[in-house]
């Protein structure tokens, strides 16, 4: 009569009591429900159904009620059992629950539940056909969950109620406590979602199982390298993996956590060594909570990665530093680069006068020669300060690199040797020669510095010819004529990630390195228009080739340069003088007058703009630091009063006070210079005025 259906099998339980509820609503047989029941709950894994009937007695025929208990893991009806008619009346509180549907039938259901026990009876069958032929089916009640049934005590005063409605005020009760099984299942997935997509180790650690943690999240294998499963199964790895500088501040932090009575977040920061030997910075950020008895229970928190957040802050640091440490140099260049002046100048005075005494003419070149190696030793200082104008010029390659051979020496060690190997008739460039010699010393350092165990450094030059653009290039260049110089090492090499980041600001793989080394180098090879060339492998050393245009006519450009050696010409022109320093100025004046020019002179802005409004002339030479009124804003006021008015800037270095982007390197003397540089630099500028 009742048949068990098999369909649903694997069913989602909530979806199975949601479907059941809506069909039985609607209906009123007790056959129809017992097998709607065994169609769409009997397939469900692990779900029962039991059926408690109750009936007002007619006819003089005593209250009963009858128990159904059977729909089996494979649903089968046939271990039902049934109860035994009974005049008996059941609780107060069940026959209440029957009559009223209402938010307490949850309550009444559990109340119910344990008020009826287990009884034998006819099989399930037999007893849904008793009920139907004696009509016992009134009034319903229905739960999901094997619940045994058994007699109970004292009469049935109900009201018929239909069964449709018990059976939804029940199963509604069930719904919610599948539903609410449903949304802790998926809280948990969302939770394992989310622990697993952030950006930090999630970790857990109970007080009394000291050492390692309950719990990691697997991002531990991402920034240390590790599967979080070694570290929950072994606090010697984390011990192990702690940086030796910050171990025993870590587990001294550790034990005192595990000892005392404290909640709330802490935090700290530390060093961890990944597993492929790189340093990891760590922030640890955890919360401790007590237990029922207020003594410590647990730590949950979080652990990030910061070790580019450290690497910035470092390099912040030592960016103020540098620019410290550049004011600093600036300042003291600017000095040294005044007195260097004045020796050079009263010293090639000097020469002029010696003609005719070859002893004293050698003793005063000796001189000269060590004021122009200390005028190097200065350029290279704003070089590095980076203070320096830049003053593009024809160089001679081989003339650059020759001239830095005593200081690369002094910057390699010992175990390193140092080779230098031109091409016959190697071209000239048009470059700034301390920014040329910036690049090539940094090419000189790294290689160094890839060199722990020593080895060997070559330096190579030679005019090239691309008869096609070089797009491979980190810059691409045209195709045309150029000189090439390479630093080769037989040092440790790249891999591929390195060689991808090498130019990159502030990537570095030194310990104390800035990160800023070679991404200067490039930017000065772009501002010359040229290009690099990098060859490197792992083990293998390192070569990088630099590219900068050749000049077409050198050999006129160097014939050239010789004839202006050969003669000094002078002028006629009027000429304010503004300096500060007493004996560069007496100097100065003594130059100009020898040369021709007429000169007025001032000490500063303010005594030139006096001497200018009541004068007149044709170039104003100042210089660029000066108490006041500095001298780039000394010339913009005198131009705006006399546009054609020459200028022409003296500078120890280039400091704040100049605008690059608005100054012709042309129109800036670098100090210190000879009679014959500052006489060539003035008919320059005076010479393009007629011109």
């Amino acid at each position: 009569m009742v048949s068990a259906g098999g369909r649903g099998r694997g069913r989602d339980p909530l979806a199975a009591v949601e479907d059941f509820m809506v069909e039985a609503a609607a209906l009123r047989d007790i056959s129809e429900l017992c097998d709607l029941a065994a169609r769409s709950l009997g397939a469900v894994e692990g779900v029962a159904v039991m059926v408690v009937l109750t009936a007002a007695g007619g006819d003089g025929e005593p209250p009963s009620w009858i128990g159904l208990d059977g729909l089996d893991r494979d649903s089968s009806l046939s271990s039902g059992t049934a109860g035994r008619r009974s005049a008996a009346p059941l609780p107060a509180y069940i026959a209440e629950g029957l009559r009223q549907p209402d938010a307490s039938a949850a309550t009444v259901a559990l109340l119910a539940r344990r008020e009826l026990g287990l009884a034998d009876g006819p099989p399930l069958a037999e007893v849904a056909s008793f009920v139907l032929e004696a009509g016992h089916g009134q009034a319903m009640r229905c739960w999901l969950g094997r619940v045994a049934v058994s007699e109970a005590d004292g009469p049935l005063d109900a009201s018929p109620v239909r069964p449709a409605r018990l059976i939804l005020r029940h199963l509604l009760s069930l719904a919610a406590t599948l539903h609410a099984e449903r949304q802790r299942q998926d809280s948990e997935l969302m939770y394992q979602a989310l622990v697993e997509q952030m950006p930090a180790i999630v970790y857990y650690r109970e007080f009394d199982k000291p050492g390692a943690p309950t719990f990691m999240s697997p991002q531990v294998e991402d920034m240390i390298g590790f599967k979080a499963e070694e570290f929950m199964g072994s606090r010697e790895l984390f011990v192990e993996r702690l940086h030796p500088e910050d171990r025993q501040r870590v587990l001294e932090l550790q034990a005192f956590h595990d000892t005392a009575n404290l909640d709330g977040f802490g935090s700290i920061e530390y060093r961890m060594i990944h597993k492929d030997g790189r340093t990891v910075w760590l922030h640890n950020r955890g919360m401790a909570k007590r237990d029922a008895d207020g003594k410590p229970g647990f730590l949950v928190g979080l652990i990030f990665d910061i070790t580019e957040q450290k690497q910035l802050e470092a390099h912040v640091v030592h960016a103020q530093k540098m620019e410290a440490i550049n004011r600093i140099a600036g300042g003291i260049a600017h000095d040294f680069n005044n007195i260097l002046a004045v020796i050079i100048g009263y010293g090639e005075l000097m020469a002029d006068a010696l003609d005719g005494q070859p002893q004293l003419r050698e003793d005063l070149d000796a001189m000269l020669e060590a004021a122009e190696r200390a005028k190097t030793l200065v350029g290279q200082l704003l070089s590095f300060s980076r203070r320096q104008i830049q003053q593009r010029a024809r160089l001679r390659l081989r003339a650059v690199l020759d001239g830095m051979r005593t200081m690369l020496a002094r910057v390699l060690r010992e175990d390193i040797e140092l080779r230098f190997d031109y091409a016959p008739e190697l071209g000239s460039v048009q470059a700034d020669r301390g920014q040329l010699e910036q690049v090539v010393m940094n090419l000189l350092v790294n290689a160094r510095d890839a060199m722990p165990e020593g080895g060997r450094i070559e330096v190579r030059a030679r005019n090239v010819t691309l008869e096609d653009d070089l797009n491979e290039a980190w810059e691409p260049i045209p195709a045309g004529e150029y000189v090439m110089f390479t630093v080769s090492d037989t040092g440790v090499g790249m891999d591929k990630e390195t060689r991808r980041r090498l130019f990159e600001p502030f990537f570095t793989t030194k310990e104390q390195g800035t990160g800023l080394g070679m991404s200067t180098v490039l930017g000065l090879v772009r501002q010359h228009e040229g290009t690099l060339e990098v060859d490197s492998a792992a083990g293998e050393g390192t070569r990088v080739s630099v590219y900068l245009p050749r000049c077409a006519d050198a050999l006129a450009e160097a014939e050239a340069e010789a004839a202006r050696e050969g003669a000094v010409l002078g002028g006629h022109e009027q000429v304010l003088l503004v300096e500060d320093d007493d004996q560069l100025r007496t100097l100065t004046i003594m130059v100009l007058t020898r040369l021709g020019y007429v000169v007025a002179a001032a000490e500063d802005g303010e005594r030139a703009l006096e001497r200018f409004a009541s004068e007149s002339f044709d170039l104003v030479l100042s210089d660029v630091i000066m108490p006041g009124i500095s001298g780039p804003e000394l010339v913009r006021r005198l131009v705006a009063e006399q546009p054609k008015l020459e200028w022409l800037l003296m500078s120890g270095y280039a400091g704040d006070a100049i605008d690059l982007a608005e100054v012709d390197p042309r129109r800036v003397l670098s100090k210190p210079f000879s009679v014959r540089e500052l006489a060539a630099r003035l008919r320059e500028v005076l010479d393009a005025k007629s011109a």
